[in-house]
């Protein structure tokens, strides 16, 4: 199932999955801006205990939202936009590249 997942995320990855909403940059900014503004105050983020459960909060809702399911093809649609959200870094990949060309 997984194989079959990189096989389909990496095919709609080269259709053109390529708009901001695919790019995981956009939903870490997010993360991020949220984390700030939560992590500034003095409330239970603040503590090293409450960053760490923030820290651990997206990991845990995805694992939740995967083991609720029981069917086999929207677990599959899940491990496809997982899959393409992470292949699509291109900013990342265009260093990446440059950086093997120096080499």
């Amino acid at each position: 199932m997984i194989l079959v997942s990189i096989i389909l995320a990496l095919i709609l990855e080269r259709l053109g999955a390529r708009a901001n909403y695919w790019q995981i940059s956009y939903y870490a900014n997010g993360y991020l801006k949220r984390s700030n503004r939560l992590l500034a105050s003095n409330g239970l983020f603040s503590s090293a205990i409450g960053f760490l459960i923030w820290l651990f909060l997206p990991v845990v809702a995805m694992a939740c939202i995967y083991n609720l399911s029981e069917f086999v093809l929207w677990e599959l649609a899940i491990n496809i936009a997982v899959l393409l959200v992470c292949f699509g870094c291109a900013k990342q990949r265009a260093l990446y590249k440059a950086y093997l060309n120096a080499l």
